[in-house]
């Protein structure tokens, strides 16, 4: 059984630095977009919440309904930053890609010349690969700078937490729990990813914004192989539909418009809200259930480390950070193969298993590897603690500047 799209595209993304990776940004029909202090699980590579930890019990609560005990953290507590801009690139991709001048081609003799329709062009460097597409090419950021309020909240509740969601049959587990520290988010994307025998082949995206089905106006394709719908998608789908093709311009509303069509176009600028989450970070926790002791980390950067905390004992992860990467390379995560000092890394397989129909179990450690649990492993096998608290954060930043940025 292949891996499914969602794992790949989070674990070939991972490097760019900006937080855990979704491959589905848009909410479902009447639920609420990811925002700051939503607590959930991700499941087939969508965040799902279970509640707002910044909201009293009785405002929208995804489930209508709050853990037993529950007691909200106080927004008034906390500084934050944004929405700012923070993404200005219209393509994000894995470092297993090399974009292609469009109007170049692929080279002579190659199947996928340059061509009315293709949004983005590029040549695999390794078997695996993602990318991300932003229409228009701007994404926006909003951060929880208090994490040791955070964190404090998260270590006094999270047991409550767990056991609210598996009384709904959920099955989860303490590190599943994540509370959302920080979001960006795009008006319009597209997300694809690949796995199979595809180094030193050339690729293409092609779509047509604006187009319905969008689906049907929608293909990548690698050589001459197209994927299989299932491991591409864009959105959101009202919004798509909404969408001036790539290239034009939305014309402006003048004193001349009638109130009909300043009433459409009015309409169609509204829809320009970011409020499609692409990455997110987030607090977790992980804890050996036969002991007691609590061990933190947060704050500054990988040479920063405070040697002081609150609550437990000091731990300097930045010293062996290279650890953390390393091992998540070992384990078919995030390699890529052109880096030096890191082999590529190749699966069992030698053909395409991108069309597998399975579905695994997308629970836990099926769901993907994520970076965090390797700190939060890494913390408990280094130290006597006995649980790891942890943002995120640092450890996206730190991924990024060791890989190297798209």
């Amino acid at each position: 059984m292949g891996n499914p799209p969602w794992k790949i595209y989070a674990e070939q993304l991972a490097p760019v630095g900006f937080g855990y990776p979704l491959w589905a940004p848009d909410p479902p029909p009447g639920t609420n977009p990811v925002e700051l202090g939503d607590v959930g699980w991700v499941r087939r590579g969508e965040f799902v919440a279970l509640f707002n930890a910044c909201r009293a019990a009785d405002d929208r609560q995804p489930l209508n309904a709050v853990p037993s005990g529950y007691e909200p953290l106080d927004p008034s507590t906390l500084v934050t930053r944004g929405p700012r801009e923070s993404i200005r690139q219209e393509v994000l991709h894995s470092r297993s890609i090399k974009q292609l001048d469009v109007s170049s081609g692929a080279g002579a003799g190659s199947p996928l010349q340059a061509s009315v329709g293709v949004d983005f062009q590029f040549q695999c460097r390794d078997d695996s690969g993602a990318l991300l597409k932003l229409d228009p090419p701007s994404a926006m950021s909003h951060d929880i700078l208090s994490e040791a309020h955070v964190e404090e909240y998260v270590h006094k509740n999270l047991d409550s937490w767990l056991a609210f969601a598996n009384s709904r049959g959920l099955g989860l587990k303490e590190k599943d729990i994540r509370f959302v520290c920080g979001t960006i988010k795009a008006v319009r994307w597209t997300v694809a990813a690949f796995h199979g025998s595809y180094r030193n082949k050339t690729g293409k995206l092609s779509s047509a914004l604006g187009a319905i089905p969008v689906s049907a106006h929608l293909a990548v394709k690698i050589s001459d192989e197209s994927l299989p719908a299932k491991f591409y998608r864009a959105g959101p789908p009202e919004r798509l539909r909404a969408a001036v093709p790539s290239g034009e311009t939305k014309p402006a509303i003048s004193a001349g418009t009638s109130d009909a069509e300043q009433t459409s176009q009015v309409s169609n600028l509204s829809l320009e809200v970011h409020d499609q989450c692409i990455f997110f970070n987030s607090v977790k926790r992980k804890t050996l259930r036969d002991k007691f002791r609590v061990l933190r980390l947060r704050g500054g950067g990988p040479t920063n480390i405070p040697t002081q905390q609150p609550i437990g004992v000091a731990f300097k992860f930045a010293s062996r950070a290279k650890n953390i990467v390393n091992k998540t390379f070992k384990h078919g995560g995030v390699g890529s193969g052109d880096r030096e000092g890191t082999p590529p890394v190749h699966g069992a397989e030698s053909t395409n298993t991108c069309d597998h129909d399975g579905d695994p179990d997308d629970r836990g450690n099926a769901e993907t590897v994520d970076v965090l649990d390797y700190l939060l492993d890494y913390i408990l096998d280094n130290s006597k603690a006995t649980s790891a608290i942890a943002s995120d954060v640092e450890v996206y930043k730190l991924l990024a500047d060791m890989v190297g940025r798209v």
